[in-house]
């Protein structure tokens, strides 16, 4: 007698699920497995189970693989990787910039901040006047409003702002952005260095704002940062809502059914923003913050090195 632990799953499910000679097989709904793989602990193998049960006569679990990778690949919707809902997001700098006009008349560069929930594919954009660590902890705390709750994980393409050295197994991260990550209570996962599939969602969501927001706004004429972060922002609202060519439904409407409810609550106040600072306390324990500034710390640390908040 064959023991069944030593057999392969598709030799285990023929014996459980044998073909019936004559009958035809149904197709599996696709589309709603595919909404089912974004919900956590579900597996395509516990779907196509489900599947078998219903039509026992069906595809084994080979040819139910298969069908829902060309399903996937067919409907632009396809990556290695199957995400769960409200378990990551992904951000990064967008590569192409934006202008906007000053009270002289000059033009100004507006850095564009993308950042998607790859589950849902829902999107996030906003431009800021710079890239450095102010308005990357601006844009994750203006992120989190606009999803009305945070996810679990952060996914960042080593963004210089944040990570001050990249390593495969732990990157050095900027002391503000673990500090306000740890008051939403997300944990921050740099993408490995010459991993693409770690950033492909990012790209993905990078190149559709770069070609459905930037370069659909490249002409328009902005008379202030502001009028200009309103137009992005209208843009943004568009493209969440608009409904998908060869799926059901949209960015904004997948996000509210699979992935809303999964994710983290936001705390009662926003994160405010900080900076920190290595210095030495001198002998008559003061430290300097700027050149300017000098403040007063408990007389035992007098020539000792301290950290500034």
């Amino acid at each position: 007698m064959t023991d069944p632990l030593s057999l392969e799953t598709k030799e285990l499910g023929s014996i459980i699920y044998p073909l019936e000679e004559g009958s035809g097989k149904i197709e599996p709904d696709f589309q709603h497995i595919d909404r089912e793989m974004k919900k956590k602990g579900i597996t395509l193998f516990l779907l196509w189970e489900e599947y078998k049960v219903n039509y026992p006569s069906g595809y084994m679990y080979s040819q139910f693989y298969a069908k829902y990778r060309e399903f996937r690949k067919k409907n632009s919707v396809y990556m290695r990787k199957v995400y769960k809902a409200g378990e990551r997001m992904l951000i990064d700098w967008a590569g192409l910039t934006m202008k906007s006009s000053t009270g002289s008349g000059d033009e100004k560069t507006a850095y564009v901040l993308v950042a998607v929930l790859p589950a849902s594919s829902f999107l996030y954009v906003q431009p800021f006047p710079d890239m450095k660590m102010e308005c990357w902890i601006q844009g994750h705390v203006n992120v989190f409003k606009y999803f009305g709750c945070v996810p679990r994980l952060l996914v960042l393409d080593n963004a210089k702002t944040a990570v001050i050295k990249a390593d495969r197994y732990e990157a050095d991260l900027n002391r503000t952005y673990r500090e306000m990550a740890e008051y939403y209570s997300a944990s921050i996962i740099p993408a490995r260095p010459y991993s693409a599939t770690d950033k492909a969602p990012v790209k993905t969501g990078v190149h559709i704002v770069e070609r459905r927001i930037i370069a659909k706004l490249r002409y328009a004429q902005f008379l202030s940062f502001d009028e200009l972060s309103e137009a992005v922002h209208c843009e943004l609202e568009a493209l969440n809502n608009q409904p998908f060519q060869k799926l059901p439904g949209s960015r904004r409407s997948v996000f509210l059914e699979t992935e809303q409810h999964e994710l983290m609550k936001l705390p009662g106040r926003r994160y405010e923003y900080a900076q920190f600072k290595q210095a030495k306390v001198g002998f008559d324990y003061h430290v300097a913050l700027d050149k300017a500034h000098y403040y007063s710390v408990p007389y035992q640390y007098a020539g000792k090195q301290v950290l500034i908040r």
